[in-house]
């Protein structure tokens, strides 16, 4: 009866001693990439949604670890660019040509730049009027000094406002003739050329309108309809200005950046019979507002 106890006694108490503990076992091979987290755009405050006018200055706040503690950012290496999710005037989705590589970096704009989070500073300068209006990705790139690459997207993260406007080339220009003489061209005096060159500074498309006032000189003074314009230098294509808005662009389009849109506008004056010799002025108005 002894043995049969102690041989139970035994038993239980092997059965105590099989409990275990685990403990884990980790290996890093090699340097691991960075990993690029999450992103807002700072405006003064930083948020994940966000709408702004082309040429504003915002600070980009994201997220960038080295995940093995290699602490080997290549911060030089960091690449700032966007992607329209979906153009809203008529193209397709597409990058823009401008992208920060790197970024300034530094807190600004709401972004504070501390430990893991960095505050990547897009200027006014630094990204274009003509960028592709409508919902824009934001995607950052970085590497390690090993080479190693990750990068990550903002997902729709904000949007760019449409835009307009013009700017001619000239403020100044003048017409030469004598009485009862047709088709005397303009010439700029600020670029020597015989048409006034208008530049597109906006990102949508636009229509650009011409309100030619009459030429007085004294009492005197030559009509509007006396002066006539066109975009190629044809004087028999053109179309005399009506003292009203005269739609000189329709539907105009933005340009690629770097290069900006541009349009050359031809004028010419007929002189009538008999007027009074003098150094006769008046204003060409341009007018610009979206396509519909």
């Amino acid at each position: 009866m002894r043995k049969n106890i102690l041989a139970l006694f035994f038993t239980m108490v092997l059965m105590a001693g099989s409990a275990f503990a685990a403990v884990n076992i980790t290996a890093t091979v090699g340097n691991e990439v960075p990993t690029v987290g999450a992103m807002q755009i700072c405006t003064g405050i930083c948020t994940g949604d966000a709408s702004i006018d082309p040429a504003t200055q915002f600070t980009i706040e994201v997220t960038i670890t080295d995940p093995n503690g290699q602490s080997d950012l290549n911060l030089d290496s960091i690449r700032l660019e966007w992607y329209t999710a979906g153009d809203s005037n008529g193209g397709t989705p597409d990058w823009d040509a401008k992208t920060l590589t790197p970024p300034t970096t530094g807190t600004r704009d709401g972004c504070t730049q501390s430990g893991t989070t960095y505050c990547l500073q897009v200027d006014t300068t630094d990204w274009t009027t003509k960028f592709l209006y409508g919902t824009v990705d934001v995607y950052v790139y970085i590497s390690d000094m090993s080479g190693g690459i990750d990068s990550d997207e903002s997902g729709a993260l904000f949007t760019v406002n449409s835009s307009w406007g013009v700017l001619p080339d000239t403020t100044s220009g003048t017409y030469t003739g004598s009485p009862d003489s047709t088709n005397n061209a303009f010439s700029s005096t600020q670029t020597a050329n015989t048409y006034i060159i208008t530049t597109h500074l906006g990102n949508a498309n636009i229509e650009v309108t011409g309100t030619q006032t009459d030429l007085t000189y004294l009492t005197n003074a030559i009509g509007d309809g006396n002066m006539s314009w066109y975009l190629t230098n044809d004087a028999g294509s053109s179309t005399p200005f009506t003292g009203g808005a005269d739609n000189i662009e329709t539907t105009w389009g933005r340009g690629t950046d770097p290069t900006s849109a541009t349009s050359n506008l031809w004028m010419w004056i007929d002189i009538p019979a008999g007027q009074v010799a003098g150094a006769y002025a008046g204003t060409l108005t341009y007018g610009s507002s979206a396509s519909p």
